[in-house]
């Protein structure tokens, strides 16, 4: 019912207990792996592995989620562990039940703040960030109730396999799409409109994260202005404006 869109890097233990923990799920899943590490993968248990000869970024995963056998793909970073084996089921059902055409779901969200804006440009901002005022970026993850959203985080975005054929191959605009796949995923999946995406509740307390955030390996250590970076395709992609809080 699921193919999952792995990437690997310098993170080859970290896949191991994702794949294992994949292959305990409720539901069966399809398991592919994109590996940018300059040693080969090989693990018995995915079912296809592409090992390239340059560090790609993320945004090749999405080429190998057109040959997926299943109605749903789901990205998974290798940062992350489903702890509980009926994640992927009640994602499932999650979509089943709320899903429409173009919609993402996942456990990390982001409403863009006004200008469309994924982080505060200064300092006065980011206070205001931490305070929730409206049209500031607003993070969210593992909330109570379901939240909509702009744009669901690469981390792991679940949606519909045939929605990748809205999504052009090269996208047009900054050719930072190769760090920001996600965001440029988000907004073709909603033809750039805003709050069609959704931050589930269902996840709470089944995933967790099994690598400190200061790794070297994270796109935070990998450009010198990624925040930057995230504003500008964000700015690009959605054309709509962002005026105010999406309520749940």
């Amino acid at each position: 019912m699921v193919t999952v869109l792995l990437i690997n890097y310098k993170r080859r233990e970290n896949l191991n207990k994702i794949i294992l923990a994949l292959k305990s799920q409720t539901i069966p899943c399809e398991i592919f792996v994109w590996n940018n590490a300059p040693e080969p993968f090989v693990h018995a248990d995915v079912d296809w592995v592409l090992n390239s000869s340059d560090n790609s970024g993320c945004w090749p995963r999405w080429f190998m989620g057109t040959f997926a056998k299943n109605n749903y793909i789901m990205s998974h970073d290798d940062d992350l562990l489903i702890t509980k084996e009926d994640a992927l089921e009640l994602l499932v059902k999650e979509y089943e039940e709320k899903g429409h055409k173009g919609m993402a779901i996942g456990p990390y969200g982001v409403i863009l703040g006004k200008d469309n804006l994924y982080f505060p440009k200064n300092v006065l901002a980011k206070g205001l960030q931490k305070l929730g005022s409206t049209g500031i970026p607003t993070h969210i993850s593992f909330p109570q109730k379901c939240v909509k959203v702009d744009i669901i985080k690469g981390r792991m975005i679940f949606f519909k396999k045939d929605e990748l054929n809205n999504i052009p191959i090269l996208p047009e605009g900054p050719g930072s799409f190769i760090l920001c796949d996600d965001i440029v995923i988000n907004a073709h999946l909603a033809h750039g409109v805003l709050g069609h995406h959704l931050v589930t509740n269902k996840l709470n307390g089944k995933i967790q994260d099994i690598e400190d955030k200061g790794n070297d390996t994270g796109l935070w250590k990998s450009h010198p202005n990624w925040r930057e970076l995230r504003n500008e395709t964000a700015q690009y992609h959605f054309k709509e404006k962002n005026k105010k809080i999406h309520l749940p």
